[in-house]
């Protein structure tokens, strides 16, 4: 899971713990999705201005089936 607070794009596992952080230049991102051919970019908004990063990830697409994600390891 991808979410955008004040301290970055956080990167969680499937347990909700915090696995790393992506700064952004200025703190004050609002909005962040997968794109590019393959959902392998990602794109956060900050002020006026749109930012993008290429990640090792593949982002899900709403119109595709559900995954079932494997079970968390605790």
């Amino acid at each position: 899971m991808y979410v955008a607070t004040r301290l970055g794009i956080q990167i969680c596992d499937q347990a909700g713990r915090v696995n790393a952080i992506i700064p952004t230049p200025n703190g004050k991102q609002s909005n962040i999705c997968f794109g590019g051919e393959n959902f392998d970019i990602l794109y956060a908004t900050c002020g006026d201005k749109v930012y993008k990063r290429k990640v090792k990830v593949k982002g899900a697409n709403g119109w595709d089936k559900p995954n079932k994600p494997i079970a968390p390891r605790l």
